[in-house]
């Protein structure tokens, strides 16, 4: 899906920018970014966004979860 191609982006542009020390890769802001995502997910239908909200969307919770 869509959704799940959005996170490993992200998730691959964090490990080539820092490496298995990026912050996202850390138990708790990674498990924040899951929580926040299934939060969004139960007020928006996430598969039905188009790829650029969708990918503004995976990066603003991802940004957020991270110190």
């Amino acid at each position: 899906t869509g959704v799940l191609r959005g996170i490993f982006a992200i998730m691959n542009a964090e490990w080539e920018r820092a490496g298995a020390d990026a912050e996202l890769f850390k138990r708790d802001p990674f498990r924040e970014w899951m929580v926040a995502l299934n939060r969004r997910g139960g007020v928006v239908l996430l598969d039905a966004l188009s790829e650029e909200p969708l990918d503004r969307l995976l990066r603003e919770e991802a940004e957020a979860a991270m110190p």
